[in-house]
């Protein structure tokens, strides 16, 4: 309550907000939520964790995102609160986790989804290992090769431009990548899980 007196936020508002899923918020409810949240809890993590549980429920569709109104190539929208695939579900829990506001979230959501936030179907991290990762490592940090479990290496053949031509009919020239990357066998999680903490992707 003194979280939300500092923010301007009734105790009767803060109450439904708090008994009101994740994805059935409109975009002024989540700039109240966000604010009190900030104030609220202070830890990033702590933030990460809430805001991921108080989307529990919500129902899953893959390739439900775009760039419409800014692009035509994908007539999907910018943002869709209701529905999720893995992706923009950590998406949206690590933008709004930075943010006091729907406009702060809005701005991160772009700069976490796309190279140097600039929008368009060509510059965003399609590919999580080698695009999502590496552009946004001011967010996160690969920590695979230090836990101390077994790797195994694989390489990914990534092109690009055939990519951006059979899934949106566009012609971007951009050279074939080698990607070389290394993951943890599904049978050797869990002796490392005991690492892992709230707010790791």
């Amino acid at each position: 309550l003194q979280a939300a007196a500092r923010v301007g936020l009734p105790e009767a508002e803060l109450t439904t907000l708090l008994n009101k899923p994740l994805y059935r918020m409109q975009p002024a409810e989540v700039d109240r939520f966000l604010a009190w949240q900030q104030v609220d809890q202070p830890q990033l993590r702590q933030r990460i964790a809430a805001l991921a549980r108080k989307n529990i429920g919500q129902p899953y569709e893959l390739y439900l995102l775009g760039e419409f109104p800014f692009e035509t190539d994908d007539s999907q929208p910018l943002f869709d609160l209701t529905k999720s695939d893995c992706v923009v579900f950590v998406e949206h829990t690590y933008a709004m986790a930075l943010s006091a506001s729907w406009r702060e979230f809005f701005w991160m959501l772009q700069r976490i989804r796309y190279r140097d936030g600039v929008i368009g179907v060509a510059t965003r991290n399609h590919y999580t290992e080698a695009d999502w990762n590496l552009a946004n490592r001011w967010l996160v940090q690969d920590v695979t090769r230090t836990l101390g479990a077994p790797t195994q290496p694989y390489r990914q053949r990534i092109d690009r431009q055939a990519f951006l031509k059979k899934q949106f009919k566009i012609d971007r020239p951009q050279p074939v990548q080698d990607f070389d990357d290394v993951f943890i066998a599904k049978q050797d999680v869990a002796a490392i899980e005991s690492q892992l903490q709230d707010g790791d992707f």
